[in-house]
């Protein structure tokens, strides 16, 4: 919760100066996760997309958090 709360703070204070933040949170391989997920599923390759839009001048999108993983990529909301 912590790095939503500072992702949407600098996105209040970043609009000021046209600066857009936002979260990804990837799925990622751990000892806990072994076994259950395939590797294919979490590659780098299913993330790079949100990654390489987030960062293009086209994307006007800021204080929004994306999960990634497995050719999945969806805006999470916490209300």
């Amino acid at each position: 919760m912590g790095i939503v709360g500072m992702t949407l703070t600098l996105a209040i204070e970043g609009a000021k100066r046209n600066i857009y933040v936002n979260a990804l949170a990837p799925l990622a391989s751990t000892n806990m996760t072994k076994g259950l997920l395939s590797k294919n599923s979490i590659s780098v390759k299913y993330v790079t997309p949100v990654v390489m839009y987030l960062c293009s001048k086209e994307c006007t999108l800021s204080g929004k958090i994306f999960e990634a993983s497995g050719g999945f990529i969806c805006e999470t909301r916490i209300e």
